[in-house]
């Protein structure tokens, strides 16, 4: 759902949505491994999502509020953050060796 009253308010959805999507694809690999955090991850994001959706709406009603644009901007920040911060946990954990698998003579 892109906003097209404002250009450079829709090259900015764009740019955070290619962020965010990049950054998601990033993660997938490593969240097979815990499928309890992949959904942890996937309910935050959907919950971010709908506010999305909230925000937009606002917008359409009243563009040019610039309160609303920065709701929608600090939205898209917060999922870069969860993502960033989820993909710095799962490769730290990817790093430690796993215990069980070692073999002492």
């Amino acid at each position: 759902m892109h906003i097209s009253a404002d250009p450079r308010l829709t090259e900015t959805e764009i740019y955070y949505n290619n962020l965010i999507k990049d950054l998601y694809n990033e993660a997938v690999p490593l969240l097979t491994s815990d499928p309890e955090l992949e959904r942890e991850l996937n309910h935050d994001l959907s919950k971010l999502d709908t506010i999305c959706i909230e925000i937009k709406k606002d917008l359409k009603d009243n563009v040019s509020n610039q309160e609303v644009i920065e709701a929608l901007i600090n939205n898209y920040r917060i999922k870069i953050r969860i993502l960033n911060e989820m993909l710095l946990l799962l490769r730290q954990n990817d790093t430690i060796p796993d215990k069980s698998t070692d073999h002492e003579l």
